[in-house]
């Protein structure tokens, strides 16, 4: 049931190929390596600024949580294959913009780590976050646009992103309440 509306909805994006958006798509972050390295570079500049650091350990920490946790453990359990991989498949690997990525379909690493790391900027700075989450909607719409990923590896993926960025702001968010408290508790106990 759920593969046959992911082929309906992704064949029906083959309709809007051409050479423009070949173009774009095919260069869109194409790789795992690629999109981690950009994603890692948004939140290491967040490092950068004492005000953006939180936003920035967040985000390192969420993609982190995102990577092992979903795009390594969990696909590796589900082992989906890939869209061009299926016999129902309208493409095959002879035909994809780029070269055909190895692993499993689900759920979508890009997705993961995009919305993983956006998400945490998001939470910090929502302006600089929308933007970031515009590019992650993008890199994961060129998934599904390349036929790489079927729409439910893309969804669950901005989810599971979306879940990496709330437990790592979660994490960081308590281990800061923590060691403050303790820096608190030592200032009042030197002040004895």
């Amino acid at each position: 049931m759920i593969t046959s509306f992911d082929f309906f909805v992704l064949n029906n994006i083959q309709n809007l190929r051409c050479a423009a958006l070949d173009a774009v798509m095919a260069h869109m972050l194409p790789s795992t390596l690629a999109a981690a390295v950009f994603w890692i570079a948004v939140c290491a500049v967040m490092l950068i600024r004492k005000d953006d650091r939180p936003a920035g350990v967040k985000g390192l920490l969420a993609l982190l949580i995102g990577t092992v946790v979903f795009a390594v453990i969990m696909k590796n359990c589900v082992m989906r294959l890939r869209p061009f991989m299926d016999e129902n498949g309208l493409l095959g690997a002879e035909q994809l913009l780029i070269r055909p990525p190895s692993g499993y379909s689900f759920p979508s690493g890009h997705s993961v780590s995009s919305f993983a790391a956006a998400f945490s900027v998001f939470l910090h700075k929502k302006r600089l976050g929308a933007l970031c989450l515009i590019v992650a909607a993008a890199v994961a719409f060129s998934r599904m646009y390349l036929y790489v990923h079927f729409p439910s590896d893309v969804i669950c993926g901005a989810v599971f992103g979306i879940l990496s960025a709330l437990a790592a702001n979660a994490i960081v968010n308590n281990v800061v309440k923590r060691t403050k408290g303790k820096e608190y508790e030592n200032k009042l106990s030197d002040n004895s």
